[in-house]
């Protein structure tokens, strides 16, 4: 059980080299925790029960959680004290909504039902949340009245998520409905900023939200390709590449990669 807490799901083949003992000695044991409620079998193995009952947010939550941490550690130190920004829902997003407990005085607009709680944690901010109809998938509010609700409100800095970023493709998602959402929430910021791990340096989706000129900078993290990295800073786009680091503090890789300031 303490190894499939750490991992998350096991393979009856890996338990019986471990273990030096019998598929069916396994299969016995497994089927008796089972039977207590601690795991779910599968063909071939186990699964955690916290695994199986996870929504798929909540595993994108710990996919690159470390990637994830470090950009939205990043981007909070963009956002300052009495200022009103605009947070996209998305597990990245989430990580950067728990960098503002420090923050005081925000106003904070947003369509991510999740980013809430957190966000009513700190009594100086105000939160207002968009209109809307909830997808499962990213928790956020999509369709006409997000759109509308947003329409009318000003904000001093978007953060914005995408499924694929790239210089030729531009920022692409999807979901038609959630991408008249980011469209809005891109117009409604005087400053904006991507927020996407490296696992989406290059990738394209159905449908376009903006070209990567309408942002100010982008937030990532490795992998992203030496000459990505080139075609997005020849479009005029700060680009900051977030490094995994053993240590606590923050390392920023590539030459345009400074925080407010002009600290490295």
């Amino acid at each position: 059980m303490t190894l499939l807490e750490e991992n998350g799901a096991l393979r009856i083949g890996d338990l019986t080299e471990m273990f030096e003992v019998s598929n069916e000695t396994v299969r016995r044991d497994l089927a008796v925790l089972e039977e207590q409620g601690l795991l779910t079998r599968t063909r071939g193995g186990a699964l955690a029960e916290s695994v199986r009952m996870e929504t798929s947010f909540q595993r994108r939550m710990r996919e690159n959680g470390t990637e994830k941490l470090q950009i939205a550690r990043i981007a909070a130190s963009y956002v300052q004290n009495g200022s009103t920004i605009i947070i996209d829902s998305g597990s990245t997003m989430a990580h950067l909504v728990r960098q503002l407990r420090s923050k005081r005085d925000l106003v904070v607009i947003t369509n991510g039902i999740t980013h809430v709680e957190d966000l009513l944690g700190n009594p100086t901010l105000t939160v207002v949340v968009t209109g809307g109809q909830m997808r499962r998938a990213t928790m956020g509010a999509a369709g006409p009245l997000a759109v509308e609700s947003l329409s009318s409100l000003h904000a001093d800095h978007t953060f914005i998520a995408t499924h694929g970023f790239s210089a030729d493709a531009g920022m692409t998602y999807p979901s038609f409905d959630e991408v008249a959402v980011k469209r809005a929430m891109i117009g409604a910021g005087a400053e904006v900023t991507l927020l996407a791990d490296g696992t989406k340096s290059g990738r394209a989706s159905m449908v376009k939200v903006a070209p990567l000129t309408e942002l100010n900078r982008i937030i990532t993290s490795q992998p992203i390709s030496v000459s990505e990295q080139s075609k997005i800073r020849d479009l005029g786009v700060e680009l900051i590449v977030a490094e995994s680091s053993d240590s606590p503090g923050l390392r920023l890789a590539g030459p345009t990669a400074r925080a407010p300031g002009g600290e490295q």
